[in-house]
């Protein structure tokens, strides 16, 4: 079972770390260096968060941004609190699915503007 996570895990990663580039890239925010920054909070395990965290920090060399990911174990609604503030991540990554709802009451969703996905990368819904 470990080694089918490994290839989900990963999978996910680069699904993340792409995707997450439509959501900061009308960002100006900049780290202390000058770099652009992305700050990734996670709520996977250790050993998963310590993986993420290589492959985000490849990214980031190959596309000059600097990436932080932390391990956040806080709960839905800190969150929710810290999303709606500047103090919040640019991207949440291992949280459960069951609460997208509250995160849509919240307004912390937006739609994949269009053209953003390659829809040949996927499989078909047939």
């Amino acid at each position: 079972m470990i080694k089918r996570k490994k290839p989900i895990v990963s999978l996910l990663t680069v699904a993340m770390m792409s995707l997450s580039l439509v959501g900061c890239s009308s960002s100006s925010e900049k780290a202390e260096n000058g770099e652009n920054q992305l700050t990734v909070w996670s709520h996977l395990s250790v050993q998963e968060i310590e993986k993420i965290d290589k492959v985000a920090q490849k990214w980031g060399e190959e596309n000059g941004v600097k990436v932080k990911v932390i391990n956040d174990k806080g709960e839905t609604q800190a969150y929710i609190q810290a999303a709606n503030s500047s103090k919040g991540p640019d991207i949440m990554f291992g949280m459960a699915h069951d609460n997208l709802g509250t995160f849509e009451k919240a307004g912390l969703l937006a739609q994949v503007p269009g053209g953003v996905l390659n829809e040949e990368d996927y499989a078909s819904k047939q």
